[in-house]
């Protein structure tokens, strides 16, 4: 797959071939402020998507196949001025199965603290060791989330790199006076979302996510395969619930298990009651938000 050196040597033949790293569908809805303004909006979406989309984000060589597909939708809720704007944000990620046509979900949230400024006829601008703005940084800041856990399903910890770009991107707003980007604003906001992602304590987690999507998931497109499949998903399970004995109630597992509910379900569907027994508690455990949701693993 695309971390593979045969490909990485692949794509350097055949540059000529390659894109940027996400394919980021942007919508922007301003049902709650109203107005006739929709020229404006599209231009705002449009500039959006054109910033997420031809900016490199990584050193590495992609093919259009290979984009990370994602969707950004902004809810735009207070409009104070003509180009200041209050919203927010819904993110969310997937990442290709191996030999199928279904896609997992890599991060599926809403961050509710987004104030920014547009100007319509003014390009985006982002600096790597500035904070200029807070659309830009805002925008960047989950660019770099979306790649981290993406490189991180493909390879144990292979996304460091890019949270530790998304946490430069923190430390540079730190004196910024819109909210999220600080630790004492929220005890779920962009802080403590690559906080959890950078601390050793969370290490098990992160090597979770890979055990899940290459150890599990990848290797389900052969039938023979799947209870021995299944077992490294719940093993990846048994890692997170781990982690939570040790920091309980973290965003970054709930976060990532939100996206996972529909996808668990069928995953477990053909599981042994002992199985779904186990994972059910331990998801329970995790995420006691949605245990209506995980009981339906025993329902089935």
């Amino acid at each position: 797959m695309r971390r593979s050196i045969l490909l990485f040597f692949f794509c350097l033949l055949f540059f000529s071939g390659t894109a940027q790293e996400l394919n980021c569908r942007v919508t922007v809805n301003y049902a709650q402020i109203g107005g006739t303004d929709q020229q404006f909006f599209t231009n705002m979406e449009n500039t959006i998507r054109d910033f997420l989309n031809t900016r490199r984000w990584t050193n590495d060589v992609f093919l259009e196949q290979e984009r990370i597909s994602c969707n950004l939708t902004i809810i735009i809720e207070q409009r104070p001025s003509t180009n200041q704007f209050v919203a927010k944000a819904q993110i969310q990620a997937v990442r290709p199965v191996y030999n199928a046509s279904y896609s997992s979900v890599l991060i599926n949230h809403t961050d509710p603290d987004w104030t920014f400024v547009f100007s319509e006829f003014e390009p985006l601008e982002f600096n790597e060791t500035t904070h200029l703005n807070n659309i830009s940084s805002m925008l960047a800041y989950y660019a770099y989330i979306i790649l981290g856990l993406d490189y991180d399903s493909f390879s144990p910890l292979g996304g460091t790199e890019y949270f530790q770009r998304a946490q430069a991107v923190l430390q540079n707003a730190q004196n910024a006076p819109e909210p999220g980007w600080k630790q004492g604003q929220s005890l779920r906001n962009r802080f403590w979302l690559i906080d959890n992602m950078l601390s050793p304590q969370f290490k098990s987690f992160r090597e979770s996510i890979y055990k899940y999507h290459r150890e599990g998931l990848d290797c389900m497109s052969k039938m023979e395969k799947v209870p021995d499949c299944r077992k490294e998903i719940t093993a990846s399970i048994t890692q997170m619930h781990t982690v939570h004995k040790q920091k309980p109630g973290s965003m970054a597992q709930q976060i990532y298990l939100a996206g996972k509910i529909t996808e668990l379900l069928g995953i477990y569907s053909k599981a042994t009651a002992e199985e779904k027994s186990l994972v059910l508690n331990m998801l329970s455990d995790i995420d006691p938000s949605n245990i209506l949701q995980y009981q339906k693993i025993t329902q089935q």
